[in-house]
């Protein structure tokens, strides 16, 4: 009985002098963030719809459904985000894949004959041009200034060695379009008279909805071998709107893998900060199985017993760093950075790759780091 008592006085001792620690645990609790929640998802027609009649979005928006730019979706997009998603949390992320067109408006419209001076200024030896670049050095020097939509048609001295005859005079058109110039695919008389418009030698102005995109696409199949998914293609072509007014205008045109399309899906990255949705552009990546294996059979990565570990356990080893197959976090470092020039070879220079990927430190879990694309390289971010 004895033994029932003191036992019963020790819990309720414990539990009177726990009182105040418990509570500085409940705090710590409370102030303890939530675990980041990431999910991605792809907009429907009725959330582009969503944002009709909202400060700063363009009608086209809701009635075409695209965006005109990443810019453009990282200002517009929190409007939907913050109505529909304002459960979450504060360091929350989702990435939202949407429709992305290239600009096509023509601001201005030019038409220019290339002098013999204005050779030397593309930075050719001769009276003609024989590459795409000293065209665009002699369009940079022209238009120093180029206003975004500026649309010029050029008339030039081409030379090619391998035609016959090695010179002839070109008339092709180019936009500028996010800071560059697009030399466009010019519609043909004999493309125009195809689809029954070769009495003015120009589409009509109902035409835009459906037939000059079902006939450009047309054109650019049966005229561009070898194009890959997500190339880029502007297509210019006139329209005559009346009697007294036919104008060259441009569509841009995205590869979809089978045809030429308007648009070409994008994903930007957004994160949840002090209650409000922003833009985050930052490419989240998990390191998969085929990653792994990748890693382990590249002879340039660390030495051959840590890759052959990696390869076996699917995790970089950093346990004991006495251990044959510990991996320093130098050498995580430039394994990734190898993987995701392979795997992204087409990455943009400042474009940042938030990558986990898994090690083993006694338990085994996952890890993240922030490289970034810094002169042609993958550095950790700053």
């Amino acid at each position: 009985m004895k033994k029932v008592f003191y036992l019963f006085c020790s819990l309720l001792v414990a539990l009177t002098s726990c009182d105040e620690p418990l509570e500085e645990v409940y705090e710590a609790l409370d102030s303890t963030p939530a675990a980041r929640r990431t999910m991605s998802i792809t907009l429907t027609p009725s959330n582009y719809e969503s944002l009709r009649g909202k400060t700063g979005v363009p009608s086209y928006v809701n009635t075409d459904k695209y965006f005109i730019s990443e810019q453009q979706a990282g200002d517009l997009l929190p409007l939907f985000l913050n109505a529909s998603y304002p459960h979450l949390n504060d360091r929350d992320a989702i990435d939202v894949t949407y429709n992305l067109a290239a600009p096509a408006t023509v601001t201005e419209r030019e038409s220019y004959t290339v002098t013999d001076d204005d050779y030397a200024t593309g930075g050719s030896r001769f009276k003609n041009f024989d590459s795409p670049g000293q065209i665009e050095t002699f369009l940079n020097a022209k238009y120093p200034v180029a206003k975004e939509g500026r649309l010029v048609t050029l008339t030039y001295t081409w030379y090619n060695a391998n035609t016959s005859p090695t010179s002839r005079t070109v008339t092709d058109s180019f936009f500028y379009a996010n800071g560059s110039w697009h030399n466009t695919y010019v519609v043909s008389e004999a493309e125009y008279a195809s689809v029954e418009r070769s009495r003015n030698n120009a589409f009509a102005a109902g035409d835009e909805k459906t037939l000059i995109p079902a006939a450009v696409n047309k054109f650019l199949k049966d005229n561009i071998i070898g194009a890959q998914v997500g190339d880029l293609q502007y297509v210019s072509y006139m329209v005559r709107y009346s009697s007294s007014s036919t104008l060259m205008e441009v569509m841009p045109l995205f590869f979809n893998g089978t045809n030429w399309v308007k648009t070409t899906p994008a994903t930007l990255a957004f994160v949840k900060r002090q209650g409000a949705w922003v833009a985050d552009p930052i490419i989240r990546y998990v390191l998969t199985t085929s990653d792994y294996t990748w890693i382990g059979d590249n002879p340039n990565i660390a030495t051959e017993g840590k890759r052959n570990n990696l390869k076996q356990f699917n995790n970089f080893y950093q346990r004991f760093a006495d251990n044959a197959n510990y991996w320093t976090q130098a050498e995580i470092i430039s394994a990734l950075s190898a993987l995701l020039k392979h795997r992204f070879p087409g990455a943009q220079e400042g474009q940042k790759y938030e990558v986990t990927y898994i090690v083993h430190t006694g338990p085994t879990g996952p890890a993240t780091v922030v490289l970034q694309m810094v002169n042609g390289e993958f550095v950790v971010a700053q």
